[in-house]
């Protein structure tokens, strides 16, 4: 369990959410969230990458970005209830989410717990994560003595080679690093009513972390339209091939919105 575990999420949701590019007459919004070990700057520059009227908000957790001071979060559902919350604000106007590998599994909690509030995305992106109904780490990472975690940080890739060399900066981010994959190996499945709300899959062609299994259980989790798509590259296509992500995502915007603006 993180130092935080017991923080009610009022404590823990300030400083939670920006826009990179504030665009207060957006007609829609694109909450997006990191993959471990990421923070809110991996979208810094997508307002610039897409050229539908959305305002891209970024969601940090703690113990990254703007909130490296606070201690991170590693219990899935506490994180998902303290950036619902913290959410609520910028929810004025139709929305739509993006998550990347842990991100698009903190989406999923972070959807459920915007619709118990009466607010449904009109589009959810899934991006490099395996369906939440499947996510079941048998060989957690988190919990591993220092040096074997730093092993298996280095075997799975997406973490530059030049940070293992700053002792450091790894004692520095070791504890978000942590709490980012016990997110996923500590997380627990519940079945819920699925969403009524447009799915968008998108997998690495090298990445097996979105195979026929993960498509089946991702729809399973949805009541609405559902469409999938492969990029080029492994797991981390979003930094590798982000123009092709944004097209993508762009495209997905602009059918969304009109649809949205359609129902007025």
């Amino acid at each position: 369990m993180t130092p935080t575990a017991s923080l009610p999420p009022r404590a823990i949701a300030s400083a939670a959410a920006f826009s990179p590019r504030p665009r207060p007459d957006a007609p829609m919004r694109l909450f997006c969230l990191p993959y471990a070990g990421g923070a809110a700057s991996l979208f810094r520059d997508w307002p610039g990458r897409l050229r539908t009227p959305v305002e891209v908000v970024a969601v940090e957790p703690p113990g990254r970005g703007a909130r490296f001071g606070e201690p991170a979060l590693g219990d899935a559902h506490r994180l998902a209830d303290a950036l619902a919350e913290a959410l609520l604000p910028w929810l004025d106007r139709p929305f739509a989410l993006f998550g990347h590998s842990n991100g698009a599994l903190m989406a999923f909690e972070i959807a459920h717990r915007l619709r118990d509030r009466g607010h449904l995305p009109a589009l959810f992106f899934a991006s490099a994560k395996n369906a939440p109904g499947l996510v079941d780490e048998r060989s957690p990472l988190h919990a591993l003595p220092r040096a074997a975690f730093l092993d298996a940080l280095r075997e799975r890739g997406g973490t530059p080679p030049e940070f293992f060399e700053h002792p450091d900066l790894v004692e520095l981010y070791l504890p978000v690093l942590r709490a980012d994959f016990s997110l996923s190996e500590t997380y627990r499945y519940r079945r819920r009513e699925p969403l009524a709300t447009t799915l968008v899959t998108v997998a690495g062609r090298d990445d097996p972390c979105m195979g026929e299994d993960a498509l089946l259980g991702w729809r399973r989790e949805f009541h609405g339209p559902v469409s999938h798509h492969r990029i080029d590259g492994g797991h981390f296509f979003i930094d590798t091939h982000l123009d092709a992500l944004a097209a993508l995502i762009d495209a997905h915007l602009a059918t969304a919105l009109a649809a949205a603006t359609a129902r007025g």
